[in-house]
């Protein structure tokens, strides 16, 4: 039968009768991340062609810097307004921001696809930045619906099925528009997949939210005090620095990928594209039986050490099928942030969820800063002689994660437990 749902969600929504659940942030967030694969594959050309100027795509050190400077703007304004918008939703709801979120990605790409110069694509990062909501809003809206025993598998299948299909979707397609049309054409199209989505949003999607506290919780909208939620416990401050750790890999990887796959193999964007759907299409369904096969621990274990062999493997590749074959471990290893995650969330008392999602994407955000900024300089600079050694960094930084973890496996709360456990749980 249905599992009941959190506390403080709701069965159907006032303005119909849809009901909320999961599949519901299933099908707001997939648009959205159609639309972040189509700038995947388009944006660092565009980066490339602002950097070189004179119709230049080719992968050189200042486009290099110039695409790490756009991730890192993007991540520190999200780092300034996700908390915010995570304290906002847990009064307001998440439907408002979440359609916000979208109209913003897609106002964002509008303007790169218009406007291919340095100041231009760095005013687009700060708007996408300042909007760019979805990940922790759907996290919430999962977590809102979803009993604590199964929220790995849920947050998974969200990831799963939205960041991986987007990919599976986006990837080549956006990669087959660049191709064809050039990737202005590929970010309009990815511009205007996000309007529909705004719309959709505000028209059907229902709050998952059914009672709301009447004062907003401004205290909590600073993003170092959110922070503090993050350590009021040994076992949420444990599985926030390997939330960090892994992310600053992960981050790390993205911002020089498609580059990496360019210099290294002459890999264009629709060959990187198929690829990356490859890595989306596993990513789907990785998350929920590691969780199945496992439970949420041991899958943990298991997806961190993925990901830091993914990582060494790749940074030593010598040849296009060589990284081909590295891709599914890569996925198992993708596994790790949505677990890590949604072990931290479920440590979190149901009013505390937007808060958490929100301190967790601020997170989030500082890694992907740390790991944009530093690793393309890595890359602009080993890209001529060692294209992969930007990957063995991040590896190592996994490596870390997972030494981290490990180590305090013993002493963390179990998923759905809000305080440690004392010495006579841990049979002291």
């Amino acid at each position: 039968g249905e599992r009941p749902p959190r506390a403080g969600a709701v069965v159907a929504d006032a303005a119909g009768p849809a009901v909320a659940s999961a599949n519901w942030a299933l099908a707001a967030a997939l648009p959205y991340f159609i639309a972040a694969a189509f700038s995947i594959a388009n944006l660092p050309l565009i980066a490339r062609l602002a950097a070189n100027g004179n119709g230049d795509a080719s992968v050189t050190p200042a486009a290099a810097k110039l695409y790490g400077v756009l991730s890192s703007t993007d991540s520190l304004f999200t780092f300034l307004t996700v908390t915010v918008v995570g304290v906002l939703s847990d009064t307001h709801g998440r439907r408002p921001w979440m359609a916000l979120s979208s109209a913003g990605l897609g106002a964002a790409l509008l303007i790169a696809s218009l406007f291919v110069v340095p100041w231009a694509l760095k005013a687009a990062a700060v708007l996408d930045g300042c909007t760019s909501s979805m990940f922790m809003l759907a996290s919430a809206y999962v977590t809102d619906v979803t009993p604590a025993e199964h929220l790995g598998g849920a947050l998974g299948k969200m990831q799963g099925g939205s960041v991986g299909i987007g990919m599976v979707v986006g990837m080549p397609l956006g990669g087959l528009v660049a191709k064809l049309y050039g990737p202005r054409a590929g970010l309009a199209v990815a511009a205007l997949v996000c309007f529909i989505n705004a719309g959709a949003i505000l028209r059907f999607l229902p709050e998952s939210l059914a009672a709301r506290k009447g004062r907003v919780e401004w205290e909590k909208a600073n993003p170092l005090s959110a922070a503090g939620s993050l350590m009021r416990t040994h076992s949420r401050a444990c599985l926030a620095a390997v939330y960090a750790f892994v992310y600053f890999s992960q981050a790390g990887l993205q911002v020089n990928f498609i580059n990496f796959l360019d210099k290294a193999f002459g890999a264009g964007p629709a060959t990187s594209g198929l690829l990356l759907a490859m890595v989306g299409l596993l990513v789907a369904v990785v998350p929920g039986a590691m969780v199945s096969l496992l439970g949420l621990r041991q899958a943990l274990v298991a997806a961190l050490a993925s990901h830091a062999s993914a990582l060494v493997l790749m940074s030593v590749s010598k040849s296009f099928p060589q990284v081909v074959a590295v891709m599914p471990l890569l996925a198992a290893g993708g596994a790790s942030m949505p677990l890590s995650l949604s072990y931290l969330l479920s440590l979190f008392d149901a009013h505390e969820v937007g808060e958490g999602s929100g301190a967790g994407d601020a997170l989030r955000c500082l890694s992907s800063i740390a790991a944009a900024y530093s690793c393309s300089r890595v890359f602009s600079r080993t890209m001529a002689t060692d294209p992969g050694a930007v990957f063995r960094l991040c590896g190592g930084v996994s490596a870390a994660a997972l030494a981290l973890y490990a180590a305090a496996l013993p002493r963390l709360a179990k998923p759905g437990v809000r305080a440690d456990p004392t010495s006579a749980d841990l049979g002291a």
